[in-house]
């Protein structure tokens, strides 16, 4: 039924967070499937000081949750803040942050460096799994690149994402995508979804509109939704749209987005997907 939302924000370093949820918060969001970072916004009002201070603060973790009382709860949002600050407004004090969509090690990612050096013919999982472990990341469709090989060898110094740059410079010629989110990187091959739950979506069951968004161009099916927040609905995943007129199917989610707030306001996510 969807009944008694729940928004918990917890915020912190060390795997140790403040849990922020009696607080008025808003929020926003953004995911799809390219390597590009996605982000979360937060909008927190009358933190205190102390928690302004030494909690909501650039490089500290946050976990956020959402879901229904009476329903699943599940993090959508595994990050680590890059801005933050704070302002008095009036009578109000707001807090904004912004987040990247994943940890490493209790740090943000543009300081985590790699060496590596590979010979011609080295399988190309190899030195992807040393990248994500470098950035204490998961790996999540491995088998995927498990044929590929380096054929000229590589050896790189640098930033963790120079080096998944090159990665996927290699993933792009054999028609193979790859993002990062929630902590894991995920592989797959293009036009095929990872392996999450098939979530079904109807207007009794949480959907609110669905629209064609196919360009002329474009030889598949594009589709635009808008629903309730489903924690279980994955940016790579699929969503199968029944009981409406003409826009019933399976779909693969290329991006989503989702906003509100934890006092009464919007709750709601908006995706794109591909039949």
């Amino acid at each position: 039924m969807a009944l008694g939302r729940v928004s918990e924000l917890s915020v912190g370093e060390n795997g140790k967070g403040l849990l922020i949820s009696a607080l008025d918060m808003e929020f926003k969001i953004e995911k799809s499937t390219t390597l590009a970072d996605n982000t979360g916004e937060y909008t927190i009002y009358n933190a205190k000081e102390n928690t302004r201070k030494n909690v909501l603060k650039k490089g500290n973790n946050i976990i956020h949750s959402l879901g229904y009382e009476d329903e699943a709860v599940a993090n959508v949002f595994v990050g680590n803040i890059i801005t933050s600050y704070s302002e008095k407004v009036r009578a109000d004090w707001i807090t904004k942050i912004k987040a990247s969509t994943v940890q490493s090690k209790d740090a943000a990612l543009e300081v985590v460096t790699v060496s590596l050096s590979y010979a011609p013919g080295t399988p190309v999982s190899r030195p992807m799994q040393a990248i994500a472990s470098a950035a204490g990341l998961i790996v999540n469709g491995i088998t995927n690149i498990s044929s590929l090989k380096m054929p000229n060898g590589w050896t790189y110094a640098g930033t963790f994402k120079g080096a998944l740059r090159y990665i996927k410079s290699i993933l792009d010629t054999n028609d193979i995508g790859m993002y990062i989110d929630n902590n894991e990187v995920v592989i797959f091959n293009n036009g095929t979804a990872s392996r999450f739950k098939v979530v079904l979506l109807s207007y009794t069951g949480g959907l609110q509109s669905v629209r064609d968004i196919t360009k002329a161009e474009e030889k598949k099916k594009r589709i635009e939704f808008t629903s309730i927040i489903i924690p279980q609905i994955r940016i790579n995943g699929i969503v199968s749209i029944v009981n409406t007129p003409d826009n019933n199917g399976s779909y693969i989610v290329d991006k989503l987005t989702m906003t509100g707030d934890n006092f009464g306001g919007e709750f709601k996510m908006v995706g794109e997907a591909t039949a």
